[in-house]
């Protein structure tokens, strides 16, 4: 037992506390005895039951309860479901860029943009938003429509938000070129006679 101890491991009424445990792989309970992990919140300390009910993760106040090693489902107290408390959604959605980034366009030519796709860890089907040069948020881009008809750099900003606010951005670099000035260069750098 002192070996044990010393590795920060301890045994007590046939409950064994680790100090610190790093695994490959971790199994909470089984399907005939679920349990759950007993968090401490980091700025009040207290305890939180952590556990999987109906595939979501979920909170509850308090410790989890202990199952002894002879204990059956029906010892173990269910907890209603009105004091489930959903963990919170702090992740914001993916923003995928379709296409060419930054996309490079004639000047003259028509634009048009492929757009993005958006992705969340709980919500489905999120639109987004787009903007030209901080101009105003279009839906999915609805009406976006680029000048080509000088040659100069613009911004297509995407914005997504899911149902607990969590917002992402991603933005699009569009050049527009004149290829007739770079055929000007050439021929001008060609024609110059050398001195």
């Amino acid at each position: 037992m002192d070996y044990l101890a010393s590795l920060g491991t301890t045994i007590t009424d046939g409950l064994t506390k680790f100090k610190d445990v790093i695994v490959a792989s971790l199994t909470v309970g089984s399907t005939d005895k679920p349990m759950g992990i007993t968090l401490y919140d980091e700025d009040t300390g207290e305890p939180y039951c952590v556990k999987v009910k109906s595939g979501a993760m979920v909170s509850l106040a308090g410790a989890c309860e202990l199952a002894s090693a002879g204990s059956s489902t029906s010892d173990v107290t269910e907890v209603p479901t009105s004091d489930v408390v959903p963990l919170a959604d702090t992740t914001p959605p993916m923003i995928t860029i379709i296409g060419a980034n930054p996309a490079e366009i004639e000047m003259g030519a028509t634009y048009g943009d492929l757009g993005v796709t958006v992705s969340d860890n709980v919500d489905s089907n999120l639109g987004y938003t787009a903007s030209l040069d901080s101009g105003p948020e279009l839906s999915q881009g609805d009406g976006l429509a680029l000048d080509t008809s000088a040659p100069g750099t613009h911004t297509i900003t995407y914005k997504a938000t899911d149902s607990t606010g969590n917002t992402s951005m991603a933005e699009r670099t569009v050049n527009v070129t004149d290829p007739g000035a770079s055929a000007t260069e050439e021929e001008s750098a060609s024609t110059t006679p050398n001195e």
